[in-house]
């Protein structure tokens, strides 16, 4: 009994593992932002992670004081949205991590 139940628990695991589920974080590919992103960007739209092999929308508001036009991205993944006032992120996850610099110029 208790070696069906080691088992049934490792299948489970497995299968959890390979779905991947949004309460773990297989399948997903870890965003790095570096530079001046704090400075740019209000904290919590600074996404952490997307799904690995999808393409990931999301918007990211600036913070009341930047001026979107000294704002560059690294690689160029960002459009400013003039009405909303937020950049628009399109990433195509398909390595392991991705690196966003942020530059704000003087």
């Amino acid at each position: 009994m208790k070696r069906n139940l080691m088992l049934l628990t490792a299948v489970v695991l497995v299968a959890v593992m390979l779905s991947g589920c949004a309460l773990w974080p297989f399948g997903k590919v870890k965003v790095n932002w570096t530079g001046d992103a704090k400075e740019v960007f209000v904290k919590k739209d600074m996404v952490k992670r997307v799904k690995k092999n999808e393409t990931t929308k999301f918007d990211a508001a600036l913070l009341k004081d930047v001026d979107a036009t000294k704002v560059t991205l690294e690689p160029p993944l960002g459009v400013y949205n003039e009405d909303e006032k937020v950049f628009e992120f399109v990433i195509e996850a398909k390595e392991e991590a991705i690196t966003i610099k942020v530059t704000l110029a003087e």
